[in-house]
């Protein structure tokens, strides 16, 4: 599974729903996100191991450039069991295209073109909007235990409050470049990865990724970073 493409095709999806495209106009229209059953989606999403399953609650901030430039952005808040928040951005907006807010079986969503009004909405269209984004849908297509079994460790650090190691891989090996091709949908010639690791549980407080792309591609470098914060302070509430 490729995260990349995976999230600009959510990203079609959003602008779609919030009726513009990456150049036009951004009028809203009725959503054309495919629905799957909550139970379905429940399933599937079960299915996918969870690095952060020990935390009661978190923030998380991911972006993914393109020679430099914001392709995408999700800033979420996540409560356990079952309440996740997404706000999703991309390089030419000011602020989140699309906000989708899953608490239990309820779900409401808004576009930034509808002067911030909540609406409730399908439960299984939130969950179809917010699959992939997910944290641990991030951290499948980026397997972290893979991504540091062969790193540097630079020691001790304290990131947004949570004690960590720092590991760094600057020379990547063949099975670390096809996990960072499988990520950015392109062959990756050489790249430099940094994540650091809580020490409480192993997961990913942090991660900087950077790929060289080969010449010929759209693109010549891509980029990823990531941040989880205020772990166990977070508490969800329906829209008001």
């Amino acid at each position: 599974m490729r995260l990349l493409p995976i999230l600009s095709c959510l990203l079609t999806v959003l602008l779609v729903s919030c009726g513009g495209s990456s150049g036009g106009d951004t009028t809203p229209t009725s959503p054309a996100v495919e629905t799957t059953s909550p139970q379905a989606q429940q399933t599937a999403e079960a299915a996918i191991p969870d690095p952060f399953a020990s935390l009661n609650s978190y923030n998380y901030d991911v972006e993914v450039l393109a020679d430099g430039q914001l392709h995408f952005g999700i800033k979420g808040s996540v409560q356990a069991p079952d309440r996740i928040a997404m706000d999703f951005f991309v390089s030419s907006s000011v602020g989140p295209i699309e906000s989708v807010i899953i608490i239990g079986s309820q779900a409401w969503a808004k576009a930034s073109s509808t002067e911030n009004q909540w609406a409730a909405t399908d439960l299984g269209s939130a969950r179809g909007i917010v699959a992939g984004g997910q944290p641990k849908d991030i951290w499948n297509v980026l397997p972290v235990d893979q991504l540091t079994s062969q790193a540097n460790d630079l020691g001790e650090e304290n990131v947004n409050g949570v004690a960590s190691h720092h590991f760094q891989s600057t020379n990547l090996t063949s099975d670390t470049k096809s996990i960072l091709a499988n990520f950015f949908g392109f062959g990756v010639d050489s790249g430099t990865i940094d994540v650091w690791r809580a020490d409480d549980g192993g997961w990913p407080v942090k991660a900087q990724v950077t790929a060289k792309f080969p010449s010929g591609e759209q693109i010549s470098t891509g980029e990823t970073d990531w941040q989880v914060s205020n772990v166990n302070s977070v508490v969800l509430q329906p829209p008001q």
